[in-house]
């Protein structure tokens, strides 16, 4: 549970066994302040946190009641069950969850790019797509985000704007699970392999997919299906998973 920063100053002004008056005369401001911010009247000068701190040997986080860690878990946990839904097709419940989860954590990356997977109306998709590119410091997340875009640029046949979020997104010859999986040892290299293959799987299908929507519109209807097929077998190959294996199998007919 977090708290406000005028809790925990008076928890850790009675843990130090000072006074109003003590910690006012150490900071230089009347015991009335003290009193206004411990009652959450008022809050501190950004510039006495600094200060706050050093007198009760606490980091600024902690002094205002972040708990970093605390936040971490609970994002990833949204993002888990978020994903949960998401692979079970239910995307209302997804966004209906990351939505809440964005009421305590206002903003959030991890968050919004996850909504960006459950978010159905593209000019919405769009707009967070683009507050993320502009304001994420997280590349992942930012190339994510531009990803998004160029999709649906594309799908509006702007396929310029599509080209230039395209071209925002740097080449990558590998990935970090592939090359884990190659140098790692023992449990390591299971994990990560594991994690790549069905990353690889989708991919391999998409672009067979691709291939078969070109040859079709270039009215080469039997390369087209012979493209169909054979990404059709894959997906046999590999199909221990079934609503994964669906889910590829919708892929196929876009």
């Amino acid at each position: 549970m977090s708290h406000t920063i005028g809790f925990n100053i008076r928890r850790l002004r009675k843990a130090a066994g000072m006074t109003q008056e003590q910690l006012a005369c150490r900071l230089n401001v009347s015991f009335q302040t003290v009193s206004k911010w411990e009652n959450d009247l008022m809050a501190p000068d950004l510039s006495l946190l600094p200060v706050l701190a050093e007198v009760f040997q606490v980091s600024i986080d902690e002094l205002l009641g972040y708990n970093g860690k605390a936040r971490k878990a609970e994002i990833r946990k949204l993002s888990v069950e978020a994903w949960k839904y998401r692979k079970e097709g239910d995307l209302k419940a997804a966004e209906n969850l990351l939505r809440q989860g964005l009421l305590q954590y206002p903003g959030d990356d991890i968050l919004l790019n996850c909504l960006l997977y459950a978010v159905e109306d593209r000019t919405e998709r769009m707009g967070i797509a683009t507050s993320l590119c502009e304001t994420t410091a997280d590349a992942e997340v930012r190339y994510d985000a531009l990803r998004f875009l160029a999709e649906d640029y594309a799908a509006e046949g702007n396929y310029d704007m599509a080209k230039a979020m395209l071209d925002r997104i740097p080449e990558l010859y590998f990935t970090k699970l592939s090359v884990a999986a190659q140098i790692l040892p023992g449990e390591d290299r299971k994990v990560n392999a594991e994690k790549q293959k069905w990353i690889s799987l989708e991919e391999m299908v998409l672009m067979m997919a691709a291939l078969s929507r070109y040859y079709q519109e270039s009215g080469e209807a039997e390369l087209a299906k012979k493209e169909r097929d054979r990404a059709e077998e894959l997906i046999v190959l590999f199909q221990t998973d079934m609503n994964f294996a669906d889910a590829l199998r919708e892929k196929l007919q876009v």
